[in-house]
């Protein structure tokens, strides 16, 4: 199974829009990246998203630069912040529809935890904004995942068609 693990894009400060919606700069860090995954060949099978509106605002964004219908970003709680790989793990074992690659739109620390159950380490990769980590793994079995490549979006940047 293919993981690719994005943190949100930079977000407005709280005080600024208490829903914390993207910035420009996260709106252009985003779409870079999303542009760089659609360059690579890069269609997952499902996307995910936490309830929170720069993370759904990440998830819609790249789906529609990959021509991945919005309507079908799955968003759920358990890709909070304080999200656990256990709750993760079971939520995508409870899905109704098989996928061979996943993308999840997510925070810190949670995405971070994910990462580190499924390689079977700690603070395997150092995650920014708008970053994307691929994991190739068993399933969802934890400790089997290998990195495949991070990239962050500074790098996508410079891809061109």
């Amino acid at each position: 199974m293919l993981w690719y693990l994005v943190q949100h894009g930079r977000a407005l400060p709280e005080d600024v829009d208490p829903e914390r919606s993207l910035s420009s700069e996260g709106i252009k860090e985003v779409g870079a990246a999303a542009r760089g995954l659609k360059l690579l060949g890069i269609k997952p099978h499902a996307i995910f998203s936490s309830t929170k509106k720069r993370s759904i605002q990440t998830a819609e964004l790249i789906a529609s630069i990959l021509n991945f219908p919005n309507e079908q970003v799955v968003k759920s709680d358990v890709f909070r912040p304080s999200g656990s790989p256990e709750e993760i793990s079971k939520f995508l074992k409870e899905y109704s529809k098989p996928a061979q690659s996943i993308l999840i739109a997510g925070h810190m620390p949670g995405l971070q935890y994910l990462a580190d159950a499924l390689i079977g380490g700690s603070n395997t990769v150092a995650f920014v904004n708008a970053g994307v980590l691929c994991i190739e793994s068993e399933g969802i079995a934890f400790g089997t995942g290998r990195v495949l490549w991070y990239i962050r979006p500074e790098q996508f940047e410079l891809m061109k068609d």
